[in-house]
């Protein structure tokens, strides 16, 4: 049985221990590495950066088209008016 700070309060927790007996937070000593924390930014970055990417291409391309609220005319995308 190891024994490691609680990630709230700092007290030394059992790792086995599924809340601190000081604080109550649940799993007190589970962490993520920095290296871990790091990866998941640069996922996350990488996942929003696409996503705006693909967005503003697909709209300045003209493959979707964008129309003011209201606006009932209807539009044909390049992939619609390909016979």
């Amino acid at each position: 049985m190891t024994l490691k700070p609680c990630r709230e309060c700092r007290k030394e927790v059992s790792t086995q221990a599924k809340t601190c007996p000081q604080c109550g937070v649940p799993h007190p000593t589970s962490q993520l590495d920095p290296g871990t924390k790091q990866a998941l930014g640069c996922l996350a970055l990488i996942i929003v950066g696409e996503t705006v990417y693909l967005t503003d291409t697909g709209i300045f391309s003209g493959v979707v088209k964008v129309r003011k609220r209201g606006e009932t005319t209807e539009y044909w995308t390049n992939m619609e008016a390909i016979p």
